[in-house]
């Protein structure tokens, strides 16, 4: 969509039509544009936290692409953290995805092969799609 200051908003069915007021310079900009109407999908997210064992994480993002199909996966990696354990020697990392509840809830039975319990956090949230 054009960069500009969105001045009115008026929707028809599935599609609403955006009014545009141009920015000082914009040419992109024609005045209106037809956006499609979104849908929100239910979703379970789900968090990882492990530490930085980059065979045991290697070993998890495979398993969530190649076993679970999730829609994909974020490894975030810590700078510093603490645990249960309170061994600092080596440094947290996350893994995160989200998927529709029911394929979130069998990669986290896949999860539980290879992840110590404690370590894995959920909850439900809505993505939002095109239609």
């Amino acid at each position: 969509m054009a960069t500009g200051y969105v001045n009115k908003r008026s929707q028809r069915g599935d599609e609403t039509q955006v009014n545009v007021t141009p920015a000082r310079g914009c040419r992109e900009c024609s005045g209106a544009a037809i956006v499609p109407r979104m849908a929100d999908i239910d979703v379970l997210v789900v968090r990882v936290y492990l530490s930085e064992d980059r065979r045991h994480s290697a070993t998890l993002l495979k398993r969530l692409r190649e076993w679970a199909r999730v829609r994909g996966a974020t490894m975030f990696r810590g700078d510093a953290g603490f645990g249960s354990h309170d061994e600092a020697t080596e440094l947290p990392s996350v893994v995160e995805f989200f998927d529709v509840p029911e394929k979130a809830e069998e990669a986290m039975a896949l999860l539980d092969q290879i992840v110590d319990p404690g370590h894995v956090v959920s909850w439900p949230a809505k993505l939002r799609v095109r239609p």
